[in-house]
């Protein structure tokens, strides 16, 4: 018998359910998890990210170094900041860090974090998903932050085709 690799717990009171609707549900949500079950070791599909084997290809000892900066600046566009920003608004009473989002083009908004912050003790974290949107890398380079030597970037991308 193969072991399920995903926990799974439903959470929706009995009582809000009718026996009907609870059956229904079940059996959508078994097929559901069957199919993650069943792509969870291929290494070409999203669902391989929850195989216990799966190694990310950073050490985690390596971010503890950027703890240090107290602004952190995140640069992209689209899906690609989106979720950070979802994150730190739901969480930004908590965050004891200043964060910026440069998620259009707009000189005034670079312009002016670049008169109120020493960019050196910024943290920069450039995501995008091509590593090619015109948007992130005109912020980018219009941040002037990319230097030889440079240890307060890190780039999240899938391609480093300009970065």
């Amino acid at each position: 018998m193969k072991k399920n690799l995903i926990e799974k717990k439903n959470y929706i009171q009995k009582k809000y359910l009718n026996s009907m609707s609870l059956k229904k549900f079940s059996n959508k949500f078994e097929k559901e998890l069957k199919k993650i079950n069943s792509n969870i070791k291929n290494p070409s599909h999203f669902f391989h990210l929850l195989n216990r084997d799966y190694n990310f290809n950073f050490d985690i000892k390596d971010l503890k170094k950027f703890k240090k900066f107290n602004t952190i600046a995140i640069i992209g566009m689209g899906g690609s900041i989106l979720g950070a920003k979802a994150i730190y608004y739901f969480l930004r009473k908590k965050i004891k860090k200043k964060v910026y989002f440069f998620d259009d083009v707009n000189s005034q908004n670079i312009f002016s974090f670049k008169k109120r912050e020493n960019t050196q003790k910024v943290l920069f974290l450039v995501i995008s998903k091509s590593g090619n949107t015109i948007e992130t890398i005109s912020n980018l380079l219009s941040l002037k932050i990319i230097k030889r030597g440079s240890k307060n970037i890190i780039i999240i991308s899938e391609k480093m085709t300009i970065f």
